[in-house]
């Protein structure tokens, strides 16, 4: 079943994308180059990175789930001054406690492989 669900996710990926002059790689949407001499890890990487983080809003602990293997962890105040950093090699679920930051709202940075993606919360009291 998981191999019918890649060769889906690949086979839009494909569709989806523009072939290059090398006919060993494809760009995306986003004109990243991606290499398919190796069809399935190089495929893989470049897959949107989903992070959910819950709840939100929050009074105290914040969790932090993703698919893949977290390498970091990053709160910023809306100034974009970083206010904490977190080293998680390997982990895919992380809490943390937010209780010593003021009312207001953050953006978290999360880091797993390549890839990083960017959510907001709001820490209430």
């Amino acid at each position: 079943m998981k191999k019918f669900y890649l060769f889906i996710i690949i086979n839009l990926l494909v569709l989806t994308s523009l072939q290059a002059k090398n006919t060993n790689h494809w760009v995306d949407s986003q004109s990243n180059l991606i290499d398919i001499s190796s069809p399935f890890t190089d495929v893989l990487d470049h897959l949107p990175l989903k992070v959910v983080a819950y709840p939100n809003p929050t009074k105290d602990r914040l969790f932090i789930e993703c698919e893949n293997p977290l390498n970091s962890v990053s709160v910023y105040n809306l100034l974009g001054q970083k206010l904490k950093h977190f080293h998680l090699e390997g982990l895919k679920k992380y809490e943390f406690s937010v209780s010593d930051l003021p009312s207001g709202t953050y953006i978290i940075t999360v880091q797993s492989g390549n890839q990083a993606i960017n959510q907001k919360f709001t820490k209430i009291d």
